[in-house]
Order: C-alpha cells, then structure tokens, then sequence
C-alpha cells in the first residue's frame, strides 16, 4: 500500500543517512590518518637530513685523522731512521721520547679513526633505515587517500540517493492524504 511505501521511503532515507553519517566519519578519520602519517614523513625527513649532514661531518673528521695520522707516522719513520743512525746519547733518550708520544698519539689517532668510522657505518645504517620507513610512510599514505577519495565517491552516491528520497517524500505524503481523503470519501458514501 502508498502508507507502506512512504514508511519503507522513510526508513531507508534515515538509513541511507546513517551510512553517509558513517562514512563521512570515515573519511575524516582517513583523513586525519594522512595528516599523522605526513607529519612523521616530515619528522623522518628532517632526522635523514640531520642523519646526512653528521655523516658527512664525520667523514670530514675521518679524512683529517688520517691525514694527522700519516703525518705523524712519517715523521715516527724519520725519528726512527735518526735514532738507528745513531746520533749520539744526548738527543738519543729526546728521540726516544719523541718516538713513544708520537707513537701515543698515533694509536690515539687510530683509535678515534676507527670509532668516527664505526659510527659513519651506524649512520649510513640508521639513513637506510630512516629511508625505508619514509618509503613505507608515502605507500601508506598514497593507500589512505586512494581509500579517502573512494569513500568520498561512496558519499557523494549515497547522499544523491538521499536527496532523491527526501524529494519523493513529499509526493508519496500527498499521495497518501489523496489517498486517505478517496478512502474517507467512500467510507462516507457507503455509509449514506
């Protein structure tokens, strides 16, 4: 029947209403999403550039040791070759100190060679890392918009839907007071 019908019309405007309710809370939470995921795309990008520019200072620091390391090992070869020449006992016990503080500094040189090289390789491994978590960040990012975008399409369907609905509701109304008006019309005359 038209009563029927303008019920079940209702029933499913208000439902259809729920689902875009729904859905628009799914897309802002989407949304939401994307922003968090930029903002930590931001911070890993400002950490890789902080992550680079050490890197890069260690390498200059690196370059330098070994170069204050070959310099003093040449010099360690000449004080050497000086005190095998046999120089004589007075600048020989100078010499000698000479050659063990040089020898100190150059195991000290090594030390700090070897340490600025280990944590370059620790960089280079947290730059990879950092790398990859920004790859991951931007696939993540690219599928919840492509998610967001398909859920706006679904609530630009569903709320064509609705207006259709809500533009019928008032002719099924007026089609049942027609209709109610007819049927009391007949009462009234079968009652005559």
């Amino acid at each position: 029947s038209l009563e029927t019908k303008l019920w079940q019309a209702e029933e499913d405007a208000q439902r259809e209403n729920l689902e875009n309710v729904r859905l628009v809370t799914d897309v802002d939470r989407l949304r939401e999403q994307v922003e968090r995921s930029r903002g930590v795309e931001q911070e890993r990008v400002q950490e890789l550039e902080r992550l680079g520019h050490e890197l890069r200072k260690l390498e200059v620091a690196h370059a330098e040791l070994q170069g204050v390391n070959q310099t003093r090992e040449q010099r360690l070869r000449e004080l050497e070759a000086v005190v095998q020449g046999d120089q004589g006992p007075p600048e020989l016990a100078s010499l000698q100190a000479e050659i063990r503080d040089l020898g100190a500094q150059r195991d000290q040189a090594q030390a700090l060679e070897r340490a600025a090289a280990e944590l370059a390789k620790r960089r280079e491994r947290e730059l990879a890392e950092a790398g990859r978590t920004i790859r991951e960040l931007r696939r993540t990012l690219e599928e919840h918009a492509g998610i967001a975008a398909n859920l706006r399409g679904e609530v630009a369907v569903i709320q064509v839907r609705v207006d259709q609905y809500s533009a019928s509701v008032p002719k099924l109304q007026e089609r049942l007071r027609d209709q109610q008006k007819r049927s009391a019309l007949r009462d009234e005359e079968t009652s005559e």
